[in-house]
């Protein structure tokens, strides 16, 4: 008898879906589990995450322009080495010029967040919620702490948003979040669209300051293979990591870096005009 092939093995192999299996149990289907979970997260209402939208985009200003020393801007530590952290602050320093940190727990500044503007705006103790990013990208300046970008969502759900969930129903449930929370929190995140576009993915000035670190870091690198604890992999990761975090959001509620079905704060205006006519005829 012939033995069969690795590609012949992996055909013959049957997919077994934990989700789906749960979803067997419980006799739920996965549209109603996923609007269960679309309804659950508790975020800041919209006059609030303004207000704080506002206050982070000052903040990062004021850092920038030496006019704040006292108040702290944030990202999630990058990697599990130094040598990774440290490609992220020199990156900030020389593209941005900004000093950043790395938040001390990688949740500390959005659990205060959001203990501010949902627990105790709403008097509710939240017991077995998990603090989460709506679209990641922590080790953007901005979405890090943006009020529009962190929820509580129950921890039976919470897996559903991570990288790490894999098949039909963690893509639905994405999917039907990130719109919700699009049209939710839309003015703020067209905001944050116009700010990422003229700070850095349209910005000549800033893209060649990039351009000008990466080529100093591998010229220190080539000769031995690493700088101190920054080895040559790490890099190539880290490089790939800096052009999946400065992306926009567009109004599917997907992340790009391309200004197809991206909004802009002129589509507030001219949406504003047609509201202001319709109620006038």
């Amino acid at each position: 008898m012939a033995k069969k092939n690795n590609n012949e093995l992996e055909e013959a192999k049957t997919t077994k879906d934990g989700y789906e299996i749960f979803l067997e149990k419980i006799k739920v289907d996965k549209e109603q589990f996923i609007n269960w979970g679309v309804d659950a997260y508790s975020m800041p209402n919209e006059d609030k995450a303004k207000n704080e939208w506002d206050k982070l985009k000052k903040r990062i200003d004021d850092k920038r322009r030496k006019l704040n020393n006292e108040e702290n801007v944030y990202i999630r530590k990058y990697g599990r080495s130094e040598g990774s952290k440290e490609l992220y602050i020199d990156f900030y320093k020389e593209v941005f010029g900004l000093e950043i940190c790395t938040d001390p727990t990688n949740n500390k500044e959005p659990q205060e967040i959001l203990k501010r503007l949902v627990a105790d705006e709403n008097k509710t103790n939240y017991i077995n919620y998990q603090v989460s990013h709506v679209w990641g990208k922590t080790k953007n300046m901005y979405m890090f702490s943006a009020p529009w970008n962190i929820m509580l969502i129950p921890k039976m759900f919470d897996p559903l948003t991570g990288h790490e969930a894999k098949g039909d129903l963690p893509r639905r449930f994405q999917k039907a979040l990130r719109q919700k929370i699009y049209n939710k929190y839309r003015e703020l995140i067209i905001d944050y669209n116009k700010l990422i576009w003229d700070e850095y993915l349209n910005n000549e000035a800033r893209r060649e300051k990039c351009k000008k670190y990466y080529d100093k870091i591998e010229k220190k690198i080539k000769p031995k293979g690493n700088l101190g604890r920054i080895t040559n992999n790490m890099f190539k990761k880290f490089k790939i990591s800096i052009d999946s975090e400065f992306v926009m959001i567009d109004k599917y509620g997907k992340t790009t870096t391309e200004k197809n079905n991206v909004e802009f704060p002129d589509a507030i205006e001219i949406n504003s005009i047609i509201n202001t006519t319709s109620l006038n005829v």
